[in-house]
């Protein structure tokens, strides 16, 4: 009873609403072919497309992940090169700094023994010419000694008085 009083009660609530039932069952039978319809060829197809999409953005995101590791990869690889490279540089400084402080003191050792040799080579010019030069005053000595005596004795020496004279003056003169 309680079935029959609500179906009988849905009835009369449906021919008050206005609802006629085959036409509201034609219209819900035709809503669900358009809806069968719209499904299969409309909401599947974007359904599919937006999966598409979802997946092309996260391989994307993905990928653009990986070029920011590489990316910052590559960055910290290239302050390494560059710390290498200048280690590197500030070590051929060094080298070549090394090398021109062994170089400077080489040449200036060689500066040094040359100036030495010249130094020597002086000495004994300057030597030789003293000699060269006491030996001509001598000489001249012997020879002013011996006109001198001529005038003073007043006849000419013979040339082994002038020789002894001349050894006389020298040895004086030195000694």
């Amino acid at each position: 009873m309680l079935a029959s009083s609500l179906v009988e009660t849905g009835h009369q609530l449906a021919e008050q609403l206005g609802i006629d039932w085959a036409k509201f069952t034609a219209q819900t039978i035709n809503f669900l072919i358009v809806l069968a319809i719209l499904w299969r060829f409309a909401y599947r197809p974007v359904l599919t497309m937006l999966a598409e999409r979802k997946r092309l953005i996260e391989e994307g995101l993905a990928g653009a992940e990986k070029g920011r590791q590489s990316l910052a990869e590559a960055e910290e690889q290239r302050r390494k090169i560059l710390r290498d490279a200048e280690s590197r540089s500030e070590k051929m400084v060094a080298e070549a700094r090394a090398a021109a402080d062994i170089q400077g003191a080489k040449r200036l050792s060689e500066a040094h023994a040359q100036a030495e040799t010249l130094v020597k080579k002086a000495q004994e010019t300057m030597d030789r010419e003293r000699a060269l030069l006491e030996a001509e005053m001598r000489k001249e000595l012997g020879r002013l000694v011996a006109r001198t005596t001529e005038k003073v004795v007043g006849r000419v020496l013979t040339p082994q008085d002038e020789e002894r004279l001349r050894k006389e003056a020298v040895a004086q003169v030195a000694g």
